[in-house]
C-alpha cells in the first residue's frame, strides 16, 4: 500500500528488507551471512552502519533511513570506507529497498557463475 510506506518506521524497513532479501536468496539458491548490528542507544557507542551482508566473498553494508532522513557524518564515513575497501554500501529507504535487493541478487548470481566457470577451467 502506498500510504503504508510513508508511515514505515526504520525498524519495520529493516525487517522488511531482511525478510525479502532472505526469501530472494533462498529462491536463487544463494548463500549469505546477514547480521543486524544491535542498537547502541544508551550504551555510549555509535555503530558504523545498521547491518551487513557477506555473500560470495563480497561485503555489503546497509544504513536504513525513513522519511528522507540522512546518514550522520560518522555513518557516511563508514559507508564510504566500505566502498574504498572494495565492498558495497547502500543507504536503504522505503522507496529503494526492493531495487537494492534486486541488485544484490544480480551481483550474487554473477559471482556464482564466475566462480563455477573458474572452477571448470582448473
Amino acid at each position: 500500500m502506498p500510504g503504508e510506506r510513508k508511515n514505515m518506521k526504520e525498524k519495520n524497513l529493516t525487517t522488511q528488507f531482511r525478510t525479502t532479501l532472505i526469501t530472494e536468496c533462498r529462491k536463487n539458491n544463494i548463500l549469505g551471512f546477514y547480521y543486524k548490528i544491535p542498537d547502541t542507544k544508551g550504551l555510549g557507542g555509535m555503530r558504523p552502519f545498521d547491518s551487513f551482508l557477506l555473500m560470495h566473498s563480497k561485503f555489503f553494508a546497509f544504513e536504513f533511513k525513513v522519511k528522507n532522513r540522512k546518514a550522520t557524518k560518522v555513518q557516511s564515513y563508514f559507508l564510504d570506507l566500505v566502498k574504498k575497501c572494495g565492498g558495497v554500501s547502500y543507504m536503504v529507504d522505503e522507496n529503494n529497498y526492493k531495487m537494492i535487493i534486486n541488485k544484490i541478487i544480480s551481483i550474487a548470481i554473477l559471482i556464482k557463475r564466475m566462480g563455477s566457470k573458474m572452477l571448470e577451467t582448473k
